[in-house]
């Protein structure tokens, strides 16, 4: 390899490496962001909903009743009486925001929290690593 070959090759290198501390530098602060977001999620605690009756629906109600009187005259396993029931449980499900009734809110932002937190011990591993003499093994 030539003198000029060499230093060809060796400052394409080093423009390399300058747009991969470049791009290392943003990612970093992208994740100290990310990581104050997070800590401020977990110092949050919602207040869950408050829980009350579902408001009278004459729509439920007639469905129900049909629901009954489908399952009196056809039976229970009757195809008649299982579409009436899918109805019922249609009406009564729409609107809802969680059909388990519960607010996940919370726990899907402290997961979102935990995660960028492990994303964080990663990059300190990755530095680490990047910083020592032999770099990041592939073994």
């Amino acid at each position: 390899m030539t003198d000029e070959e060499l230093f060809k090759a060796t400052s394409e290198f080093q423009a390399n490496l300058d747009v991969v501390k470049r791009l290392t530098k943003d990612l970093k602060d992208h994740q100290k962001h990310m990581n104050d977001v997070a800590r401020e999620m977990q110092a949050l605690k919602l207040a869950a909903p408050e829980n009350r009756p579902a408001p009278k629906s004459p729509q439920l109600d007639a469905a129900l009743s049909k629901a009954k009187a489908m399952s009196a005259e056809f039976g229970n396993a009757s195809k008649e009486a299982k579409l009436a029931w899918e109805e019922v449980e249609e009406i009564a499900s729409a609107g809802l925001e969680n059909a388990m009734g519960e607010d996940m809110t919370e726990e899907c932002l402290v997961e979102a929290a935990e995660h960028c937190l492990a994303l964080e011990e990663l990059d300190r591993f990755i530095n680490y690593e990047l910083a020592t003499e032999g770099g990041i093994s592939n073994a």
